[in-house]
């Protein structure tokens, strides 16, 4: 079998799954894995009586249909791999790579089940077989065969995101996230790994609020929650509505105060927020926040005031940068 040839059967599972070929001694690893494959195909073809050169021309056939982008074809000839070789296992793996990339996922579990079966040391099957049960948004049968894949082959980066968005559809958002986080805290994470990290933990917020309003749908908390949700999304009369139902529960809620002073801030309704921010201070003599607006808010209308305000914010915390700034300005 030629040396491309063999490299590909081998480095099948890691391609189609996105991950680079290895370099150096890894390498050397395959290189050896190859040899070891190719010596079990002539084993194979021997034991059973079956022509060796027939299932390596069938194979490299396969190979070379694959790497033209003649799937149907690859997928002819790899299945006359499995008829002339059918405890090979590498043909069902690369037969159901074919599926794979022709999108006909359910056969694709079906021949990956079978190489595993054949062979359960695949790392590449398993990670294939994951990923055929995640596009059939069968997590509970995708998540096994992904953590298989990691843990023979924890280098395959692309295993453990696909373990994460599997987590996700089966709605274990904290077990996601730890995944997840696995891969953001490498420099080479890319936006898909930020975006489903990102994801997870919104899901997980959205989950702890329903069981806050289900637990307690009066809470002035629930009620600060759903504030702070609509100020994020620019909805002011939510907000406030929010805001003010959370005074109503609870007039001393600490954040409410600063919280609808902003809102009422950001509308144009400076008295107001005025008198909100003062509110907060009662509540917090020493919040660096609720400072540095009335600080802000007073310097058009009395500088030495605002002066005062900003000094404490800045005394308070010397790191807060918008204070520091307001107190710099002439």
């Amino acid at each position: 079998m030629g040396r491309e040839a063999k490299m590909d059967m081998d480095n099948d599972g890691r391609a189609a799954a996105g991950v680079n070929r290895p370099n150096g001694r890894r390498r050397a690893r395959l290189q050896a894995s190859h040899l070891t494959l190719t010596i079990s195909i002539l084993v194979f073809c021997a034991s059973r009586s079956y022509p060796q050169h027939d299932a390596e021309r069938l194979f490299n056939q396969a190979q070379a249909a694959r790497a033209q982008g003649h799937l149907a074809v690859a997928e002819q000839k790899y299945l006359e791999v499995t008829r002339v070789a059918p405890k090979l296992a590498s043909a069902y793996q690369n037969l159901g790579i074919v599926y794979f990339m022709e999108r006909q996922y359910g056969n694709a579990a079906s021949v990956l089940e079978q190489a595993i079966k054949l062979d359960a040391r695949l790392p590449g099957a398993h990670a294939m077989l994951g990923l055929a049960y995640y596009e059939l948004y069968q997590p509970e049968k995708a998540i096994p065969s992904l953590e298989t894949a990691v843990r023979l082959s924890p280098e395959d980066r692309n295993a453990l995101l696909y373990l994460g968005k599997s987590q996700i559809q089966a709605r274990n958002y904290r077990a996601a996230a730890a995944t997840l986080e696995k891969l953001a805290a490498s420099k080479s994470a890319n936006p898909d790994v930020f975006y489903n990290l990102s994801l997870a933990y919104m899901k997980l917020m959205l989950e702890n609020v329903g069981r806050l309003g289900h637990a307690a749908p009066g809470s002035y908390q629930f009620f600060l929650l759903l504030a702070q949700d609509a100020e994020a999304r620019g909805d002011e009369q939510s907000a406030t509505r929010n805001y003010q139902q959370a005074l109503r529960s609870n007039p001393n809620a600490a954040g409410a105060h600063y919280g609808l002073g902003t809102v009422y801030a950001r509308v144009g309704r400076y008295d107001g927020a005025d008198e909100e921010f003062e509110k907060e201070l009662a509540i917090n003599p020493n919040d660096p926040l609720a400072l540095w607006r009335l600080g802000e808010l007073a310097l058009l209308s009395d500088p030495k005031q605002a002066g005062r305000y900003l000094e404490r914010a800045v005394s308070i915390d010397p790191d807060f940068p918008q204070a520091v700034l307001a107190t710099a300005a002439p």
